[in-house]
């Protein structure tokens, strides 16, 4: 499993044994979740998979790359808008593609 992040395995190896796959209904275009990983398109090309959370006052989302790249953003406020909402997933996406 070298260079690959190991959720990326473990949901295939899950997704062939089971018939279970990704899904990609209720998410933003060419984003899809399976197991509770989500994967989604970079804007530089390539491929991000993480999970994100959110608790009252905190919101987490994080992302790897199949070659390794890894970040987690988090901020201390709940969006208010779809706008807002967007911000830490476009502070990954840009921070994915930096490296």
């Amino acid at each position: 499993m070298t260079g690959r992040p190991i959720h990326e395995e473990i949901t295939r190896r899950i997704s062939r044994r089971s018939g279970w796959g990704t899904r990609t209904e209720n998410y933003l275009p060419g984003w899809s979740y399976g197991l509770g990983i989500l994967n989604m398109p970079l804007s530089c090309g390539g491929e991000a998979w993480g999970q994100g959370g959110d608790i009252d006052g905190d919101e987490t989302r994080n992302g790897a790359t199949d070659d390794g790249r890894a970040v987690t953003i988090t901020v201390t406020a709940l969006p208010t808008s779809e706008e807002a909402a967007m911000r830490p997933i476009n502070a990954l996406d840009q921070t994915l593609c930096a490296f």
